[in-house]
């Protein structure tokens, strides 16, 4: 027998009295047994049960302080400088087994970027049918040079806020004559690059024979390479989960690691980690940066593998200076590394509606820099 009972969000669904009737019986002798053991137990498990009760009741009271304590907490100053006009990344990607989340093939969008009624920029993207950003192409040289480019990397390879002309790939194109290709995303690490280089034989998405492959690092990739709390939270468990064993990617944390996702989806509920911004791991050491290490490392491996050459570079953006100990594992694993991270002060070339990534002018210094260092 069912009957129709309501949520109370204008949700309605069909119960089970049985499960119903189960439920109460269940929860009653659980209560019953409970005080039971409670009053008529041993002594060491009346003392357990009080501590735990007493642990519950603190706990739920230190809950309810800092929850109030959230509330009554000023709400954080937005800058002036908010994009209002943007391009709904939500309609941008779809789900990948393998990578969390890829471009949408064919994506195609126009959108201004403008704060109130200042224009900025008209920003133009276009996904290819690999989920690769498109990078125009740029006039011929009198001597057609027949080389790629691979470029991996987040946001700041993909091109974030920036046209399709302005991006680190298009002006390396521009300036050499190579020939480009976006392999960057939003959010990716060099988990994303390993994952498809793993999955994909990328020699025939290339039309060219001979190249070279760049990895635009910044800071927070070792957050997305660990992976942080904070980060696993945000992505929803979206991240390429690796085995350290075989260092193949296997699928998604979400998926391969679903308790380890449930236990941090209901740390991030708890007002006490709110008001204290408590996350996981607290700092990095040598095991975490090797880890970064082997993963650049593999990939290299497997580039190396099937484009049979060693042309394969970490670039190290400007402002994102790779901590010591990290770049001497890079060093001693031989990979080849160009260190841009003082290259100009960043913070003066950030996106004026964006302050996390940089403009087109940033991105052309860089790969004027990068053109002259591969003499090309």
């Amino acid at each position: 027998m069912e009957y129709t009972v309501g949520n109370g969000d204008g949700i309605w669904a069909e119960v089970s009295i049985k499960k119903v009737a189960f439920r109460a019986v269940f929860t009653f002798l659980g209560v019953g047994l409970l005080a039971w053991l409670l009053f008529f137990g041993k002594s060491w498990i009346q003392s357990a049960l009080v501590s735990l009760i007493t642990f519950i009741l603190f706990y739920l009271i230190l809950e309810g302080v800092f929850g109030l304590l959230l509330r009554l907490r000023p709400d954080p100053v937005v800058a002036p400088n908010v994009i209002t006009e943007r391009l709904d990344t939500q309609n941008s990607s779809i789900p990948d087994s393998l990578l969390g989340y890829r471009a949408k093939p064919g994506f195609s969008v126009d959108f201004v970027a403008k704060v109130g009624n200042k224009v900025f920029d008209t920003i133009r993207i276009h996904i290819d049918s690999l989920s690769r950003r498109v990078v125009p192409m740029v006039p011929k040289p009198s001597a057609p040079i027949n080389k790629y480019a691979l470029f991996f990397g987040c946001s700041f390879t993909y091109g974030e806020g920036v046209d399709e002309k302005k991006t680190m790939p298009y002006y390396f194109s521009q300036l050499t004559g190579y020939h480009a290709y976006n392999y960057g995303f939003s959010g990716y690490s060099p988990l994303h690059m390993l994952g498809l280089l793993q999955s994909r034989n990328l020699p025939s998405e290339v039309e060219e024979k001979e190249g070279v492959a760049i990895y635009t690092y910044i800071n927070h990739h070792i957050n997305r390479v660990t992976p942080h709390t904070h980060w696993l939270r945000f992505m929803d468990g979206r991240i390429p989960y690796l085995n350290p064993k075989t260092m193949v990617i296997e699928g998604t944390i979400a998926n391969k690691q679903p308790t380890k996702k449930q236990l941090i989806d209901w740390m991030y509920k708890s007002n006490i980690r709110e008001y204290f911004a408590v996350g996981f791991p607290g700092r990095y050491y040598t095991h975490h940066y090797q880890r970064m290490v082997d993963v650049v490392r593999k990939s290299k491996e497997l580039y190396q593998a099937q484009f049979k050459n060693n042309n394969f570079y970490l670039l190290i953006f400007p402002g994102q200076p790779m901590e010591p100990e990290m770049k001497k594992l890079f060093q001693e694993a031989g990979i080849q590394m160009l260190d841009y991270s003082n290259l100009f002060d960043s913070r003066k070339y950030m996106l004026p509606f964006d302050a996390s990534h940089p403009n087109g002018e940033a991105y052309r210094m860089v790969m004027e820099k990068l053109a002259k260092d591969l003499k090309l």
